[in-house]
């Protein structure tokens, strides 16, 4: 791995768990919980972790750009890489005492993803990505499952309320689909860039959302594709903008999702 790599990905871990031990310190406080425009919710310590992340990261890079998930764009540096973060992925878990939440911290230039780290601070797992080397939980490697067929995979149906009664319909349509190709196995673990990670490691075979932003998917999607799955928007295209319908598998899976989500 060149040099400035290394270091790069190892201040994002460095942040990760950093931001991570401010979660579960406020865990155990009682917490100002806010409803933002789109009517997700944000609290202090999604707040608190994203400074403690932004407090490393911008004296160390100066000149890279930065967006994050509750100030948007902090620093517009277009020919420079950017720093992509998710403070607190999964706040309604975290706001209602449920242990699935997630740090999620990315470096992406060009729109190609340069490394991706998500961290569980209260299980302590942290996976890491870089191109051209497999993904790693905890320092090992780790590898997609090998499920073949819909009827015996678990995936995970995570939808976006947000759009309407449209978006609702889409959403409804969605879960009928596996509900009828998976026999009825589905899960709703609320935090997209821990089920990312959690299809990369063989836990889960395939992840369907219906809308998701980059700060949910930027580190967690390097993390799948380099244990060997896919991720692409519900017609198979690159994922691409901000609210695209997401589709990820263990790659053997995904012509089936493909097929079966037109």
């Amino acid at each position: 791995m060149p040099s400035e790599l290394a270091q790069q990905l190892e201040i994002a871990i460095v942040a990760a768990r950093e931001a991570g031990g401010i979660l579960l310190r406020h865990r155990r406080q009682h917490l100002e919980v806010m409803t933002k425009r789109d009517g997700s919710l944000v609290s202090q310590a999604d707040l608190a972790s994203e400074e403690a992340i932004l407090e490393l990261l911008r004296p160390r890079f100066p000149d890279y750009g930065l967006l994050t998930e509750e100030r948007g764009t902090v620093r517009d540096a277009p020919d420079q890489p950017c720093w992509v973060v998710d403070p607190l992925d999964g706040t309604t878990n975290y706001v209602h005492g449920l242990p699935f939440f997630a740090v999620s911290i990315a470096l992406r230039h060009h729109g190609n993803a340069l490394l991706g780290v998500v961290y569980l601070p209260l299980l302590d797992e942290l996976f890491t990505a870089v191109p051209g080397r497999p993904a790693q939980l905890n320092a090992r490697p780790i590898r997609v499952s090998e499920a073949r067929v819909l009827d015996q995979a678990l995936l995970d149906v995570y939808l976006d309320r947000h759009g309407g009664q449209a978006k609702i319909g889409e959403g409804l349509k969605l879960l009928e689909f596996v509900i009828t190709s998976c026999g009825g196995k589905f899960k709703n673990l609320g935090s997209t860039a821990s089920i990312l990670c959690y299809v990369a490691a063989g836990r889960l075979d395939g992840y369907l959302k219906n809308g998701a932003k980059i700060w949910d998917v930027a580190a967690g999607a390097l993390v799948l594709e380099q244990a060997g799955g896919r991720f692409t928007d519900f017609a198979g295209g690159v994922w691409g903008s901000r609210d695209d319908t997401l589709a990820a598998s263990n790659g053997l899976l995904h012509p089936h999702l493909l097929k079966g989500l037109k």
